[in-house]
């Protein structure tokens, strides 16, 4: 495990699927060239399709006695016909945090979300890109994807009352959609059973890499506007702000007096011939020389190294 730092929110990572039913525009998985899924390449064929099996799963996914939490990621890890079986495993081997991250889409069918709390899930990650449908199926380039996720979104608030699990919606910021923030947190506060809304920066590689110029948009707008809608929403008493809403990863230089609102970038865990592991990606995070004067340092998460290739750090300064 060197250079491995285990926490109590250390997970393991597991890739599902090579398939997705969207295509969103940020996508980090995709091929920045082709726009081909680059996880496909690491899968069994299964009718196929690239999808991971048991075989794989029991390889990649065993527990070890460092880390209790898994989740399931993808492509879309709902298409996958294992899925169920791969939760109820994980429930097995003594996991005790059991997490999906998922588009919501499959999620419009109630009795798949009860299937998948019954088998052992107990944390539900639901991305969700904009208050509209315009928005969000601009975003993930699917015909008929905000109406599906929505409702999944609805049918997994409605299940809160018989089980315990914990619900986060993810909103991954862009050029496209960071305006369209306070409309968004208004649709989703009203449901007082989703414990956490994260507003998440671009991992700037596959498609998000291909199309930077069209979703680039500033460290320093994002934090601005989100600065402003959360004192625009602390006049409505009605809203709980504190502990639910959090940014990532967008340092904390710029965010001086939200820093509460910032939530710290988690590092993806991987089990390799019996150890734990960091999930390698294409995309990781920097800092400065500029930043090491800076009383935020070892708690900052830095910026998207692309972005630091294309923008620079004009815009970012030493908090002493």
């Amino acid at each position: 495990m060197d250079n491995v730092i285990i926490s109590p929110d250390s997970r393991i990572h597991i890739k599902t699927s090579g398939c997705c039913n969207n295509n969103c525009i940020f996508c980090c998985d995709r091929d920045c060239i082709n726009g081909q899924n680059m996880l496909s390449k690491y899968y069994c064929s299964v009718n196929g399709e690239p999808f991971l099996n048991l075989d794989m799963f029991k390889r990649d996914g065993r527990k070890t006695k460092e880390v209790d939490s898994i989740s399931f990621t993808g492509g879309e890890s709902t298409l996958n016909k294992g899925l169920l079986y791969f939760i109820r495993l994980s429930k097995k081997w003594g996991y005790k945090d059991i997490c999906l991250q998922t588009n919501g889409r499959l999620l419009r069918y109630k009795n798949f979300c009860i299937e998948l709390l019954d088998s052992g899930l107990n944390e539900i990650n639901i991305s969700l890109h904009g208050s509209n449908k315009k928005i969000h199926d601009a975003l993930t380039r699917s015909s008929g994807a905000f109406e599906q996720t929505w409702q999944g979104l609805c049918n997994m608030v409605s299940l809160k009352e018989k089980y315990r699990f914990r619900l986060n919606v993810n909103f991954t910021m862009t050029k496209i959609n960071y305006r369209d923030i306070e409309n968004f947190l208004r649709k989703i506060l009203p449901f007082n059973k989703v414990d956490s809304i994260v507003l998440n920066m671009p991992m700037y590689s596959g498609n998000a890499e291909r199309f930077f110029s069209q979703l680039f948009v500033t460290y320093l707008d994002v934090a601005k506007e989100v600065r402003n809608v959360i004192d625009r929403l602390k006049v409505d008493k009605l809203f709980r702000l504190s502990g639910v809403i959090q940014i990532s990863p967008v340092p904390l230089c710029l965010m001086v007096g939200y820093e509460n609102y910032v939530g710290e970038s988690e590092i993806p865990l991987q089990v390799k011939n019996k150890r734990v592991e960091i999930l390698p990606r294409e995309s990781r995070n920097i800092k400065n020389k500029s930043c090491k004067p800076c009383k935020y340092y070892y708690k900052c998460s830095g910026i998207d190294n692309l972005y630091a290739e294309k923008v620079g750090w004009g815009e970012f300064r030493a908090i002493k």
